[in-house]
């Protein structure tokens, strides 16, 4: 359920819902959320590089 909600919930929608805000809270609270998230976070903090386009004010192509 948590990954429906996490996904699907953009920025303030959740805001008339204060019973689902709290839910989300109390689970990402939880050491073993807390702990899957960041496992599945490794991979691309490792390979974010690979993927960052130049910024235009750099100097370099914008891609």
């Amino acid at each position: 359920m948590m990954a429906a909600v996490l996904r699907d919930a953009a920025e303030g929608e959740l805001q008339p819902f204060p019973s689902l805000i709290a839910y989300v809270a109390r689970h990402e609270a939880r050491p073993a959320f807390q702990t899957a998230l960041e496992a599945q976070l490794v991979p691309f903090r490792k390979n974010a590089a690979r993927y960052r386009r130049p910024r235009a004010d750099a100097g370099g192509p914008v891609g």
